[in-house]
């Protein structure tokens, strides 16, 4: 790219951090495409222009955003991912890539759960639930579900029950899932930056394949506070509320875990060594057993963060961009 097609890039990028997100609030246009959009923006801003000038506008622009949101009642819709980018901007050059992402994938779940803690209190009251739980009921006795299962011997108040359930458990782990959403939106947009660096030539190789990927050896703190939460609000009625903050925290790990796990199957399928009649059966018997694959490559996912199966020499890891 030519120094003068870079430079309007430039103004382009500082102006869309500046009125992207106050315009997206005041036209109420925030959706999580946008989100990726601003955060890709972040990105390569921060590339051309460095993370001090970078952080400085994106929180101009959250700021004329906020200042919207208090006066027509749209807090709740900012998509606030774009700051985990400006976090990594910051700290990329202080600690290795592999730490940089970790803590910014962290903010990332932590401010895409925040804002559903208010749906889930207000769901999860028994009143709330039985309304929903009331309006599936109607929705499944006007399709004639419910007099097939009677047909089966299920009957209705069984059914009645095991729909509280599932509506109690999806509004449990809605932060987990609003998290994951914006875990899987930052990784997206790192990569398509990452390639858009190659493809420009304004960075070189990527250092660190599929197969390379690891969590930082910290990160089993993150699993073991949320068995220990779990543990606790599972023990004590009173604590209730905190083994739902652990079932959010291990449901999140559970996704990373199976990310990193087919990581670690991936690194053995491609092995040299590994035989082909190995591969054929792990593949086929992954396929047919598909629950108990995935089970097991979250606990290999979450092993590997603490005993290294692939024995990735850890100089090496940091140095992964």
């Amino acid at each position: 790219m030519s120094y003068a097609n870079r430079s309007r890039l430039n103004y382009f990028l500082k102006a869309a951090l500046l009125m992207v997100p106050l315009l997206a609030t005041q036209y109420h246009a925030w959706s999580w495409i946008l989100e990726m959009v601003l955060l890709l923006i972040v990105f390569l801003h921060g590339k051309e222009s460095g993370a001090r000038l970078t952080g400085i506008l994106t929180v101009l622009g959250y700021s004329a955003a906020a200042v919207v949101a208090v006066n027509n009642a749209s807090f709740d819709q900012i998509g606030f991912v774009p700051l985990a980018g400006v976090l990594f901007l910051w700290i990329q050059n202080k600690i290795s890539v592999k730490d940089a992402l970790f803590w910014s994938i962290t903010l990332t779940v932590l401010i895409s759960a925040l804002p559903t803690i208010g749906i889930v209190k207000e769901a999860l009251t028994p009143a709330k639930v039985d309304e929903v739980v009331a309006m599936t009921m109607q929705s499944y006795e006007q399709n004639g579900n419910i007099h097939i299962l009677e047909e089966k011997g299920i009957s209705k108040e069984v059914l009645e029950g095991y729909v509280k359930k599932v509506i109690s458990l999806y509004y449990q782990i809605l932060p987990a899932a609003a998290g994951v959403i914006g875990m899987l939106e930052f990784v997206f947009i790192y990569t398509l930056y990452r390639r858009l660096l190659m493809a420009n030539s304004w960075e070189g190789k990527v250092k660190t394949p599929f197969t390379r990927w690891r969590m930082p050896w910290y990160a089993i703190w993150g699993v073991n506070a949320g068995l220990g939460l779990y543990l606790i609000g599972d023990s004590f009625s009173t604590w209730a509320v905190w083994k739902i903050v652990g079932m959010n925290i291990l449901s999140i790990y559970a996704v990373l875990g199976f990310i990193f796990g087919f990581s670690c199957l991936a690194y053995l399928l491609q092995r040299p060594k590994t035989p082909r009649f190995l591969i054929f059966i792990v593949i086929i018997g992954g396929a047919i057993y598909l629950p108990f694959t995935l089970t097991v490559l979250i606990f290999i996912g979450i092993f590997d963060i603490v005993f290294n199966l692939r024995r990735i020499p850890e100089g090496k890891e940091g140095e992964a961009k």
